[in-house]
Protein backbone atom coordinates (compact mmCIF):
# COMPACT_ATOMS: atom_id res chain seq x y z
CA UNK A 1 0.00 0.00 0.00
CA UNK A 2 2.85 2.33 0.78
CA UNK A 3 4.33 1.73 -2.23
CA UNK A 4 1.42 2.50 -4.46
CA UNK A 5 0.77 5.84 -2.60
CA UNK A 6 4.40 6.49 -2.96
CA UNK A 7 4.20 6.17 -7.02
CA UNK A 8 0.88 7.91 -6.94
CA UNK A 9 2.67 10.74 -5.30
CA UNK A 10 5.47 10.65 -7.58
CA UNK A 11 3.21 10.42 -10.76
CA UNK A 12 1.24 13.40 -8.95
CA UNK A 13 4.60 15.80 -8.87
CA UNK A 14 5.80 14.99 -12.43
CA UNK A 15 2.54 16.05 -13.47
CA UNK A 16 2.23 19.20 -11.69
CA UNK A 17 5.84 20.08 -13.27
CA UNK A 18 4.84 19.24 -16.85
CA UNK A 19 2.00 21.84 -16.03
CA UNK A 20 4.02 24.28 -14.89
CA UNK A 21 6.29 24.28 -17.75
CA UNK A 22 3.41 23.91 -20.11
CA UNK A 23 1.91 27.56 -18.84
CA UNK A 24 5.33 29.20 -18.15
CA UNK A 25 5.93 29.21 -21.57
CA UNK A 26 2.66 29.55 -22.96
CA UNK A 27 1.90 32.73 -21.31
CA UNK A 28 4.68 34.52 -22.09
CA UNK A 29 3.98 33.50 -25.77
CA UNK A 30 1.90 35.73 -25.74
CA UNK A 31 4.05 39.06 -26.15
CA UNK A 32 5.54 41.58 -23.22
CA UNK A 33 3.49 42.17 -20.50
CA UNK A 34 5.81 44.99 -19.78
CA UNK A 35 4.77 46.97 -22.38
CA UNK A 36 1.28 46.43 -21.60
CA UNK A 37 1.47 47.81 -18.29
CA UNK A 38 3.64 50.91 -18.72
CA UNK A 39 1.63 51.76 -21.51
CA UNK A 40 1.35 52.45 -25.05
CA UNK A 41 3.23 55.60 -24.84
CA UNK A 42 5.92 54.84 -22.11
CA UNK A 43 9.08 54.93 -23.42
CA UNK A 44 11.48 52.32 -23.68
CA UNK A 45 13.80 52.93 -20.63
CA UNK A 46 9.96 52.50 -18.61
CA UNK A 47 9.43 49.90 -20.44
CA UNK A 48 12.61 48.39 -19.74
CA UNK A 49 12.11 49.36 -15.67
CA UNK A 50 8.71 47.47 -15.03
CA UNK A 51 10.72 44.71 -16.88
CA UNK A 52 13.60 44.48 -14.19
CA UNK A 53 10.94 45.61 -11.87
CA UNK A 54 9.03 41.92 -12.24
CA UNK A 55 12.16 39.77 -13.39
CA UNK A 56 11.33 39.90 -16.72
CA UNK A 57 14.33 40.81 -18.22
CA UNK A 58 15.84 37.43 -16.88
CA UNK A 59 16.69 34.64 -19.08
CA UNK A 60 13.43 32.52 -19.20
CA UNK A 61 15.67 29.46 -17.10
CA UNK A 62 16.34 31.47 -14.88
CA UNK A 63 12.66 32.81 -14.58
CA UNK A 64 11.09 29.06 -14.35
CA UNK A 65 14.02 28.28 -11.91
CA UNK A 66 12.59 30.99 -9.54
CA UNK A 67 9.14 30.36 -10.05
CA UNK A 68 9.58 26.73 -9.12
CA UNK A 69 11.36 27.62 -6.53
CA UNK A 70 9.03 30.08 -5.40
CA UNK A 71 5.90 27.93 -6.05
CA UNK A 72 7.47 25.20 -3.50
CA UNK A 73 7.25 27.60 -0.84
CA UNK A 74 3.69 28.96 -1.51
CA UNK A 75 4.90 32.03 -3.06
CA UNK A 76 2.88 32.33 -6.01
CA UNK A 77 4.38 35.65 -7.22
CA UNK A 78 2.82 39.24 -7.21
CA UNK A 79 0.30 40.44 -9.56
CA UNK A 80 1.51 43.05 -12.03
CA UNK A 81 -2.18 44.20 -12.42
CA UNK A 82 -3.51 43.89 -8.86
CA UNK A 83 0.32 44.97 -7.32
CA UNK A 84 -0.56 42.49 -4.64
CA UNK A 85 0.06 38.69 -3.66
CA UNK A 86 -1.08 36.46 -6.75
CA UNK A 87 -2.77 33.90 -4.09
CA UNK A 88 -4.16 36.94 -2.07
CA UNK A 89 -5.66 37.77 -5.23
CA UNK A 90 -6.90 34.22 -5.30
CA UNK A 91 -8.26 33.48 -2.01
CA UNK A 92 -9.86 37.15 -2.79
CA UNK A 93 -12.29 35.87 -5.29
CA UNK A 94 -12.66 32.43 -4.43
CA UNK A 95 -15.77 32.92 -2.40
CA UNK A 96 -17.22 34.15 -5.04
CA UNK A 97 -16.62 30.86 -7.85
CA UNK A 98 -17.19 28.42 -4.49
CA UNK A 99 -20.84 29.61 -4.46
CA UNK A 100 -21.38 29.49 -8.33
CA UNK A 101 -19.51 26.21 -8.09
CA UNK A 102 -21.72 24.34 -5.75
CA UNK A 103 -24.75 25.80 -7.17
CA UNK A 104 -24.24 24.42 -10.48
CA UNK A 105 -22.39 20.87 -9.44
CA UNK A 106 -25.47 20.28 -6.48
CA UNK A 107 -27.81 21.06 -10.02
CA UNK A 108 -25.56 18.85 -12.57
CA UNK A 109 -26.02 15.92 -9.10
CA UNK A 110 -29.57 16.16 -8.83
CA UNK A 111 -30.30 16.11 -12.62
CA UNK A 112 -27.56 14.01 -13.83
CA UNK A 113 -27.89 11.25 -11.31
CA UNK A 114 -31.35 10.25 -11.60
CA UNK A 115 -31.73 10.71 -15.15
CA UNK A 116 -28.83 8.31 -16.12
CA UNK A 117 -30.63 5.72 -13.66
CA UNK A 118 -33.62 6.13 -14.70
CA UNK A 119 -32.28 6.05 -18.93
CA UNK A 120 -30.36 2.72 -17.85
CA UNK A 121 -33.40 0.94 -16.09
CA UNK A 122 -36.25 1.99 -18.15
CA UNK A 123 -34.04 2.39 -21.44
CA UNK A 124 -37.02 1.69 -23.76
CA UNK A 125 -39.47 4.94 -21.99
CA UNK A 126 -40.30 7.92 -23.49
CA UNK A 127 -38.69 9.23 -20.31
CA UNK A 128 -35.12 7.90 -21.45
CA UNK A 129 -35.13 9.53 -24.88
CA UNK A 130 -35.70 12.77 -23.50
CA UNK A 131 -33.02 12.70 -21.21
CA UNK A 132 -31.14 11.54 -23.78
CA UNK A 133 -32.10 14.96 -25.96
CA UNK A 134 -31.14 16.87 -22.62
CA UNK A 135 -27.49 15.04 -22.47
CA UNK A 136 -26.74 15.76 -25.97
CA UNK A 137 -28.04 19.32 -25.75
CA UNK A 138 -25.60 19.47 -22.97
CA UNK A 139 -22.37 18.26 -24.08
CA UNK A 140 -23.37 19.65 -27.83
CA UNK A 141 -24.17 23.22 -27.47
CA UNK A 142 -21.71 25.61 -26.15
CA UNK A 143 -22.48 26.51 -22.72
CA UNK A 144 -22.56 30.96 -24.07
CA UNK A 145 -24.83 29.94 -26.21
CA UNK A 146 -26.87 28.74 -23.56
CA UNK A 147 -25.93 31.94 -21.60
CA UNK A 148 -27.27 34.06 -23.89
CA UNK A 149 -30.28 32.32 -24.40
CA UNK A 150 -31.28 32.83 -21.06
CA UNK A 151 -30.42 35.82 -20.95
CA UNK A 152 -32.38 37.02 -23.70
CA UNK A 153 -35.30 34.82 -22.88
CA UNK A 154 -35.74 35.53 -19.02
CA UNK A 155 -33.79 38.72 -19.01
CA UNK A 156 -34.68 40.47 -22.06
CA UNK A 157 -38.24 39.65 -22.89
CA UNK A 158 -39.36 38.35 -19.22
CA UNK A 159 -37.75 40.43 -17.26
CA UNK A 160 -37.41 37.98 -14.35
CA UNK A 161 -33.75 37.79 -13.87
CA UNK A 162 -31.28 40.30 -13.53
CA UNK A 163 -28.47 40.33 -16.59
CA UNK A 164 -25.25 40.53 -14.57
CA UNK A 165 -23.65 40.86 -11.02
CA UNK A 166 -23.59 39.14 -7.80
CA UNK A 167 -25.16 39.11 -4.38
CA UNK A 168 -28.64 38.08 -4.58
CA UNK A 169 -30.01 34.68 -5.59
CA UNK A 170 -31.71 36.03 -8.64
CA UNK A 171 -28.24 37.01 -9.98
CA UNK A 172 -27.00 33.12 -9.08
CA UNK A 173 -30.17 31.91 -10.86
CA UNK A 174 -28.83 31.64 -14.80
CA UNK A 175 -24.80 31.66 -14.15
CA UNK A 176 -25.42 28.37 -12.49
CA UNK A 177 -27.73 26.59 -14.36
CA UNK A 178 -25.79 27.53 -17.43
CA UNK A 179 -22.76 26.14 -15.92
CA UNK A 180 -23.85 23.35 -14.57
CA UNK A 181 -25.93 22.40 -17.97
CA UNK A 182 -22.67 20.63 -19.23
CA UNK A 183 -22.05 18.86 -16.52
CA UNK A 184 -25.33 17.57 -15.78
CA UNK A 185 -25.23 16.18 -19.16
CA UNK A 186 -22.06 14.48 -18.93
CA UNK A 187 -22.87 13.24 -15.20
CA UNK A 188 -26.00 11.76 -16.63
CA UNK A 189 -24.31 9.82 -19.60
CA UNK A 190 -21.04 7.81 -17.28
CA UNK A 191 -24.22 7.47 -14.89
CA UNK A 192 -26.16 5.41 -17.47
CA UNK A 193 -23.35 4.04 -19.22
CA UNK A 194 -21.61 2.69 -15.73
CA UNK A 195 -25.14 1.56 -14.89
CA UNK A 196 -25.85 -0.31 -17.53
CA UNK A 197 -22.19 -2.38 -17.23
CA UNK A 198 -23.08 -2.75 -13.58
CA UNK A 199 -26.48 -4.12 -14.26
CA UNK A 200 -24.90 -7.03 -16.43
CA UNK A 201 -22.87 -8.19 -13.62
CA UNK A 202 -23.00 -11.87 -11.95
CA UNK A 203 -23.98 -10.67 -8.82
CA UNK A 204 -27.26 -8.36 -10.17
CA UNK A 205 -28.50 -11.12 -11.82
CA UNK A 206 -28.01 -13.46 -8.89
CA UNK A 207 -29.80 -10.91 -6.46
CA UNK A 208 -32.83 -11.09 -9.16
CA UNK A 209 -32.86 -14.67 -9.02
CA UNK A 210 -33.30 -14.41 -5.27
CA UNK A 211 -36.37 -12.83 -5.63
CA UNK A 212 -34.46 -9.69 -4.30
CA UNK A 213 -37.29 -6.49 -5.06
CA UNK A 214 -36.00 -4.79 -8.16
CA UNK A 215 -35.64 -1.33 -6.47
CA UNK A 216 -33.21 -3.05 -4.06
CA UNK A 217 -31.43 -4.59 -6.27
CA UNK A 218 -31.13 -0.88 -8.10
CA UNK A 219 -30.14 0.81 -5.19
CA UNK A 220 -28.61 -1.50 -3.10
CA UNK A 221 -26.37 -3.51 -5.51
CA UNK A 222 -26.07 -1.97 -9.19
CA UNK A 223 -26.06 2.01 -8.13
CA UNK A 224 -23.47 1.79 -5.47
CA UNK A 225 -21.18 0.02 -7.77
CA UNK A 226 -22.05 1.81 -10.57
CA UNK A 227 -21.42 5.34 -8.79
CA UNK A 228 -17.63 4.79 -8.33
CA UNK A 229 -16.80 6.51 -11.38
CA UNK A 230 -19.26 8.80 -11.03
CA UNK A 231 -17.99 10.45 -8.22
CA UNK A 232 -14.34 10.91 -9.98
CA UNK A 233 -15.54 12.79 -12.51
CA UNK A 234 -17.82 14.81 -10.34
CA UNK A 235 -15.32 16.16 -8.39
CA UNK A 236 -13.15 17.03 -11.10
CA UNK A 237 -15.84 18.69 -12.42
CA UNK A 238 -16.26 20.38 -8.89
CA UNK A 239 -12.57 21.43 -9.20
CA UNK A 240 -13.16 22.83 -12.77
CA UNK A 241 -16.29 25.04 -12.24
CA UNK A 242 -14.55 26.62 -9.72
CA UNK A 243 -11.09 27.53 -11.84
CA UNK A 244 -12.41 27.43 -15.12
CA UNK A 245 -15.87 28.84 -15.76
CA UNK A 246 -14.38 31.95 -17.71
CA UNK A 247 -16.92 31.78 -20.18
CA UNK A 248 -20.12 32.14 -17.87
CA UNK A 249 -18.22 34.32 -15.36
CA UNK A 250 -17.59 36.77 -18.31
CA UNK A 251 -20.65 36.93 -19.57
CA UNK A 252 -22.81 37.18 -16.25
CA UNK A 253 -19.98 39.82 -15.08
CA UNK A 254 -19.56 37.31 -12.18
CA UNK A 255 -16.66 38.17 -10.09
CA UNK A 256 -14.91 34.83 -9.95
CA UNK A 257 -11.83 32.96 -10.46
CA UNK A 258 -12.55 32.33 -13.89
CA UNK A 259 -13.11 36.79 -14.59
CA UNK A 260 -9.89 36.40 -12.81
CA UNK A 261 -8.20 34.28 -15.69
CA UNK A 262 -9.64 36.46 -18.33
CA UNK A 263 -8.20 39.50 -16.68
CA UNK A 264 -4.76 37.81 -16.39
CA UNK A 265 -4.50 36.58 -20.53
CA UNK A 266 -6.25 40.00 -21.61
CA UNK A 267 -3.47 42.34 -19.62
CA UNK A 268 -0.29 39.97 -20.02
CA UNK A 269 -0.33 39.46 -16.05
CA UNK A 270 2.15 36.41 -16.03
CA UNK A 271 2.18 35.69 -12.42
CA UNK A 272 -1.63 35.69 -12.22
CA UNK A 273 -2.09 33.46 -14.86
CA UNK A 274 0.62 31.16 -13.80
CA UNK A 275 -0.82 30.75 -10.16
CA UNK A 276 -4.67 30.24 -11.14
CA UNK A 277 -3.59 27.52 -13.40
CA UNK A 278 -1.34 26.52 -11.29
CA UNK A 279 -4.08 26.44 -8.23
CA UNK A 280 -6.66 24.46 -10.62
CA UNK A 281 -3.69 21.81 -11.36
CA UNK A 282 -3.09 21.04 -8.12
CA UNK A 283 -6.84 20.84 -7.15
CA UNK A 284 -7.42 18.65 -9.50
CA UNK A 285 -4.39 16.22 -9.03
CA UNK A 286 -5.24 16.05 -5.29
CA UNK A 287 -8.60 15.13 -5.86
CA UNK A 288 -7.68 12.26 -8.30
CA UNK A 289 -4.89 11.42 -5.86
CA UNK A 290 -7.33 11.17 -3.16
CA UNK A 291 -9.57 9.12 -4.95
CA UNK A 292 -6.73 6.67 -6.19
CA UNK A 293 -5.64 5.94 -2.49
CA UNK A 294 -9.46 5.77 -1.45
CA UNK A 295 -10.17 3.09 -4.16
CA UNK A 296 -7.06 1.45 -3.45
CA UNK A 297 -7.79 0.75 0.46
CA UNK A 298 -11.64 0.25 -0.87
CA UNK A 299 -10.06 -2.49 -3.43
CA UNK A 300 -6.97 -4.09 -3.28
CA UNK A 301 -6.92 -5.46 -6.84
CA UNK A 302 -6.00 -1.46 -7.99
CA UNK A 303 -2.94 -1.46 -5.92
CA UNK A 304 -2.04 -4.75 -7.27
CA UNK A 305 -2.81 -4.08 -11.05
CA UNK A 306 -0.58 -0.82 -10.39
Amino acid sequence: MTAFVLRRVAASVVTLLLLSVTIFLLVRATGDPARVYAGAEASEEEVAAVREDFGLDRPLLAQYASFVSDTAQGDLGHSIQFRQPVFEVYMDRLPRSLILATVAFVLSLLIGLPAGVLSAVRPGRWSAGVFRAIALTGVSVPNFVIATTFILVFAVKLGWLPTSGSGTIKQLVMPSIALGWYFAAATMRLTQSSMLEVMRGEYVKLARLKGVPEWIVIGKHALKNALIPVLTLAGVNFVVMVNVAVVIEQIFAWPGIGDLVYQGITLRDFPLVQGVVLMAGFMVVAVNLIVDVVYAVLDPRIRLDR
